[in-house]
Order: C-alpha cells, then sequence, then structure tokens
C-alpha cells in the first residue's frame, strides 16, 4: 500500500454515507461515485465498505488503476477479506494479466475455501489454458462447496466436449 498523505475533509462538509455511494453505482454514474467514496475515505481510510465500493465503481468507469490501487489496500489491510482477492482476479483478466489474476484467485480460495466463485473462476481460467485436469478438480471442488452452482455444471459439461 503507498503512504499518501490521508486527504482532510473541509471544515463544514458531511461525510458521504454507502447508500449515496450505492444510489450512484446503481445509476451507472460510476466515477461519481468512486468520488462519493473517496471523500468517506477522507474520514475513514481503512473502511472494507468504502474502499471496496470505490474500487469496484471505479472498475466499472474503466479506471483499472485506481480499481487495482483500492483492491491492493483493500487486501493488506483485511488479507481475509476474499472478495479483494476475488475482484483483482476479475480484474487482471481484463487487463490481461492472466498470472497475476489466477494468484488472486488462488488468494481468494485461500482466504475462503468455499468462495464459489472464485473456485468456478479459477476452473475457467485454467480450463482456456487447457489444463483440463486442474480445471476439472476446481469444478469438482465448486460443486462441493454448492452441488445446485448451475455454472459450475455448465463449465464443468463444456470441458467434458473439448
Amino acid at each position: 500500500m503507498k503512504n499518501t498523505p490521508v486527504k482532510v475533509p473541509l471544515p463544514g462538509s458531511s461525510k458521504p454515507t454507502y447508500e449515496e455511494v450505492v444510489a450512484c453505482y446503481s445509476q451507472g454514474r460510476f466515477q461519481d461515485g468512486y468520488d462519493l467514496a473517496g471523500k468517506a475515505l477522507a474520514y475513514e481510510p481503512h473502511n472494507l465498505v468504502m474502499l471496496n465500493a470505490a474500487a469496484t465503481c471505479a472498475f466499472n468507469a474503466g479506471m483499472y488503476q485506481q480499481a487495482e490501487e483500492r483492491w491492493k489496500c483493500l487486501a493488506e489491510l483485511h488479507p481475509q477479506y476474499a472478495d479483494a482477492y476475488f475482484n483483482l482476479g476479475i480484474l487482471y483478466i481484463q487487463m490481461q494479466r492472466i498470472s497475476d489474476s489466477e494468484a488472486n484467485y488462488r488468494k481468494a480460495i485461500a482466504a475462503d475455501p468455499r468462495h464459489k466463485s472464485a473456485i468456478n473462476n479459477l476452473g475457467v481460467m485454467l480450463q482456456e489454458q487447457k489444463r483440463y485436469d486442474e480445471a476439472e478438480s476446481f469444478y469438482r471442488s465448486a460443486l462441493a462447496v454448492s452441488p445446485d452452482f448451475v455454472d459450475v455444471r455448465y463449465n464443468l459439461a463444456m470441458l467434458y466436449q473439448e
């Protein structure tokens, strides 16, 4: 995590709420949501919910570097928060950083061995790399966690067709 100075809110300004950030997000105003979350983080720089909201807004605004910085900060501050690693895995796929994505999916699974989406996504990634035995193993692990997970059943069926 970078040692960046904490922004001190202006006197008389109010702290934005998570609900305000979510409202911006749901309206597709990702930059506004990111800005609001950033203002809230000036009050509470280690707030898990706001760090994740800021990163999610940044990701959806196409601001990948900012999303990466927020999720990395979140992972450093809250190393057992599996979704920080999971989201980094998704981000790195988008950025074509495959090895970084795989590493973060594995960190998500280490933090939460029952994170079915991380297990499934890692399986998909391995399948795309033609690492079929590993992909099957992860799909089966995801089914052990969630037997009714339709995405995994579909992915496993597609694997068997290859």
